[in-house]
């Protein structure tokens, strides 16, 4: 029979193993983009080779822990609605989501806290020497001063910039990193995010250093547990029903709230209302076609629905986004009940941040989807996974 330690250090390798695939994945499926004098063939390929490290790190999984009869259920639910969203859908995003939501499910939460920090520092400097080198391209807006520095457009190298400084706010609030350590992290996410000229980013990143301070400086009361849930209820629930006002018709009226809305974010409003209308909402999901060109009548370059709360609705369907909203609900729940105030930070952020751009659906950009299987677990398996140790309440 295998003593403690030697089960302990199969667990820590199978984690590190674990992570060392989501860390991949995420390079993957960033770096694919990017954009390229001469595209290599693994962003070709970029899908399949998503696939297997998702295969891989299933196995993995499967084998080093030990999976109860709950998760058992659990996992066949997870499977059966990734079965339905790709089948619907023709599209491969929400399986993988619910593939890692199991996957991830008992890692230990510090570590993939810095696991994504890391994986995106190496994001940045692999396509910055790539672009240095003349691999790579920068994508730029000679207008509004948009830099790519190598990525597939000006967002993403904004998006990198935001999950550097969400993680490292997390980081210094679970005593990962040093206030000296966090200053010089943000100071260059920020360069990045001025070079980048985001306006998603810009607003991610403002709502994160909105809910740090309101914690550290204790605006938001962290003995009270039921206001801190109710501040996560409450951003969902507005940002949900802000996105459903934006697809109103008033974008069309000159000076109207949502025209002037519209012009701010680049014609993205005006796409809300057209996707709307054109697909409307469905429970299982539904393909939507996504093109880039003026031939919806629209002044903008591309046809794309970047608001990521209706792309889930419209596209992943209502019980996809329900499902994740609800484990959501649970995660914020749990953690706050340990004492884990710090979930506030990247789950209010990336609400807002769903209203501009679709990367929310991703769990590799909005990493909180990653930490949703861990309201799965026992008391004792959750308990070990946080990087302080609570009683709860």
């Amino acid at each position: 029979m295998e003593n403690i330690t030697t089960i302990q250090k199969r667990i820590s390798v199978s984690d590190v193993s674990i992570l060392f695939l989501f860390s991949a994945f995420t390079c993957i499926a960033i770096m694919s983009d990017n954009n390229f004098v001469a595209t290599p063939w693994w962003s070709l390929n970029s899908l399949n080779i998503l696939i297997i490290f998702t295969i891989l790190a299933l196995s993995i999984n499967l084998i080093s822990y030990n999976v109860s009869t709950k998760e058992y259920f659990i996992a066949i639910f997870l499977f059966l609605l990734a079965f339905v969203t790709t089948y619907t859908t023709k599209n491969s995003t929400c399986a993988l989501d619910l593939a890692w939501i199991f996957i991830l499910r008992k890692v230990n939460i510090k570590q993939f806290i810095w696991t994504i920090l890391i994986t995106n520092l190496i994001l940045f400097f692999l396509t910055w020497l790539s672009y240095r080198m003349g691999s790579t391209l920068d994508f730029t807006n000679s207008v509004s001063g948009k830099h790519s520095l190598g990525f597939g457009n000006p967002n993403t190298l904004g998006q990198v910039a935001a999950v550097l400084i969400i993680t490292s706010l997390i980081l210094q609030m679970i005593k990962g990193i040093n206030n000296i350590s966090l200053f010089s992290l943000n100071l260059f996410a920020l360069g990045l995010l001025y070079v980048s000229g985001s306006r998603g980013a810009l607003v991610i990143s403002f709502c994160a250093y909105i809910v740090y301070g309101a914690l550290r400086k204790n605006f938001l009361p962290e003995r009270n547990q039921r206001i801190l849930i109710f501040f996560y209820l409450f951003s969902l629930i507005f940002i949900v029903i802000f996105s459903f006002y934006s697809t109103g018709e008033s974008v069309y009226t000159s000076g109207s709230f949502l025209n002037i809305l519209d012009k701010i974010f680049t014609n993205r409003i005006g796409l809300n209302n057209y996707f709307m209308n054109q697909y409307g909402l469905s429970w299982f999901g539904q393909r939507v076609d996504y093109s880039y060109g003026s031939s919806i009548g629209l002044d903008v370059q591309y046809a794309v629905l970047d608001n990521g709360i209706l792309k889930s609705f419209i596209n992943y369907g209502i019980l996809y986004t329900l499902s994740i909203f609800f484990l959501s609900y649970l995660l914020c729940k749990r953690m706050i009940r340990f004492e884990q105030n710090w979930i506030l930070v990247p789950l209010v952020s990336f609400c807002f941040y769903g209203f501009v751009e679709q990367g929310f659906n991703s769990f590799w950009v909005n990493f909180t989807i990653g930490l949703l299987g861990s309201v799965f677990n026992t008391k004792s398996v959750f308990l070990k996974q946080l990087p302080t140790q609570k009683d709860g309440k």
